[in-house]
């Protein structure tokens, strides 16, 4: 019988073997990172260590070994993670940004979290300009020019945000616009070509919801109601009942929202996390959500998608060949689509809404004059539902305007990112390295004195009429030299092709809630509300920024 000896390995030997696997799995991790899925990912930071510890028959029965070899590895691999990042060697290492966010992506996660990402990336943008470095592989811009490059229709991919799916991460998933507006037509009910009875009968229910109520309304409750209740008459054909309810009786939009906030933290830790979220105690709001929009878009293909009749657009008044793009498009893209017509659509419109009602209540002489230019197109006795407001209304759009300026629902577009199989990016004289997310800061962007002046962070609607020659100079107190009005920095609901299409239906909509309030009743803040927390009060969640409270009362107009 022949004798196999026993390996012992001395503590430091161990520790030393520790500390170089952890170096060579960062490497590993560094050029490979859109390689392996999560799983592997798993295995290179558990195996390793476990090995180690088990090498040694005496000590792997004594506990110190195992923190010894864990302890080692992880905190070599962590060390050597942070100092590649901060280090001249790192692709970004010449654009700025505060250590912590070179460092890790969980400090811009943990801005996220109190709803106050976008105030503290505009403040980064004050401190270190129009390119901030928000993540060890993530940009934040602030430049204008930068849009057309980024998102337009040869921009850059979408970046893969992890939304509980079982999708694998071999390479970065790219999404041409022509594909985001088939995702949206697969969505889409024959009633969006005709979406005005639904809109109207909704306009109706809210007007009557917030008319019947003989004390203070919080209004941007009913308004969040209202807005969700048509997206899902849009979306889904029906299905939601918010207003008649007087909330969300089954928490059911409370579910999808929780969930999609979680995605703030997911955009920004990328795969270390992934390998994290799959822990049961984690992931218990994501399968709720996936197991709500399952049901939606098994009733959205069993009552919509053998339908011909999809957006106003392609052969035959808006009629497409059956089923000749909605079959092309998998189950995970439609579970997306589902969530953008209602995060995105819903969210956005109630918040843009809350503003301007915000706006106007706290500016007495924008709102009388907005009134009566309602009242010249629409006289006592008519019904701003029966019809569109006219494009001829002006000012009605110089006010929306100015809110989406002040107040963007998006304060920061989605992110982009590289593709990492590539060679990087030109913009300008900016180069951008391939697997580099990024993203443009509207709050930051329409804010800036380069882009709007004079007052970039006041509410002055005149400016949208001088702009547009409605208003002449020498009726406004304003010097025509010292004005700058630059219309290409106006991207309030993010830009491309499948958000034109949003933003058409979302402009019609807030003209018509907000002529059919105004014409309808008089609104009076409520007298103990202290307008001036309005601003630190208004939270992001995700993508949308959610606005706080406003008490009312509402009064009908005699």
């Amino acid at each position: 019988m022949s004798y196999v000896p026993s390996i012992s390995i001395s503590a430091g030997e161990v520790q030393l073997t520790m500390a170089v696997s952890g170096l060579l799995v960062h490497k590993v991790f560094r050029d490979h990172s859109w390689s392996f899925s999560v799983t592997i990912r798993s295995l290179l930071l558990l195996v390793p260590p476990f090995l180690g510890a088990a090498a040694s028959q005496t000590m792997a029965t004594t506990p110190g070994a195992w923190l010894l070899c864990f302890g080692t590895y992880w905190g070599v691999f962590l060390l050597s993670l942070v100092a590649y990042r901060v280090s001249p060697f790192h692709p970004l290492a010449c654009y700025p940004g505060p250590f912590l966010c070179r460092s890790t992506g969980f400090w811009m996660a943990l801005a996220g979290r109190g709803g106050r990402r976008y105030l503290y990336v505009q403040t980064l943008h004050e401190r270190y300009g129009d390119i901030v470095r928000i993540g060890p592989n993530e940009l934040s811009v602030r430049d204008p020019s930068f849009v057309e490059p980024i998102y337009g229709t040869n921009g850059l991919p979408r970046q893969p945000t992890y939304l509980g799916n079982n999708t694998k991460s071999k390479e970065v998933p790219t999404e041409s616009a022509a594909s985001g507006t088939a995702k949206i037509e697969a969505i889409a009910p024959a009633t969006l070509m005709d979406y005005r009875p639904l809109l109207t009968a909704r306009v109706r229910q809210l007007l009557e919801g917030i008319g019947g109520q003989n004390e203070e309304i919080d209004i941007s409750r009913w308004v969040h109601h209202f807005s969700y209740d048509f997206m899902a008459d849009v979306a889904f054909g029906g299905g939601s009942e918010l207003m008649r309810q007087l909330g969300d009786t089954d928490d059911a939009w409370g579910t999808l929202g929780h969930a999609h906030r979680e995605a703030t933290l997911m955009q920004h830790v990328s795969w270390r996390v992934r390998c994290i979220v799959q822990l049961p105690s984690l992931t218990t709001a994501q399968r709720h959500k996936l197991r709500y929009l399952r049901m939606i878009i098994s009733e959205r293909i069993r009552c919509s998608l053998d339908s011909k009749v999809l957006l106003d657009d392609g052969p035959g008044e808006g009629q497409l060949e059956p089923n000749a793009q909605q079959s092309a498009i998998p189950i995970p893209h439609l579970s997306d689509g589902t969530l953008l017509a209602v995060i995105a659509g819903a969210d956005t419109i109630s918040s843009t809404l809350t503003n301007l009602l915000f706006c106007l209540l706290t500016h007495p002489r924008v709102y009388m004059r907005l009134q009566e230019e309602i009242d010249q197109f629409y006289p006592p006795g008519e019904d701003p539902c029966d019809r569109h407001p006219p494009l001829e209304m002006h000012y009605l759009t110089a006010v929306i305007n100015e809110t989406l300026r002040l107040y963007p629902p998006i304060p920061s577009d989605g992110q982009r990112v590289v593709p990492g199989n590539g060679g990087g990016i030109l913009i300008g004289p900016r180069f951008i390295p391939p697997g580099t997310a990024i993203s443009l800061h509207n709050y930051s962007v329409q804010r800036d004195p380069r882009n709007f002046h004079p007052c970039p962070s006041s509410f002055w609607p005149n400016r949208w009429l001088l702009a547009s020659g409605h208003l002449s100079f020498e009726d406004a107190p304003v010097d025509e030299y010292s004005f700058v009005h630059n219309q290409g920095a106006f991207t309030p609901f993010s830009h491309g092709l499948s958000n034109r299409v949003g933003e058409s239906l979302a402009m019609r909509e807030l003209r018509i809630v907000l002529c059919a309030i105004l014409q309808r009743y008089d609104l009076r803040l409520g007298e103990r509300w202290n307008p001036e927390a309005y601003t630190k009060a208004c939270k992001e969640n995700h993508a949308v920024v959610d606005p706080p409270s406003i008490p009312v009362l509402v009064c009908l107009r005699t």
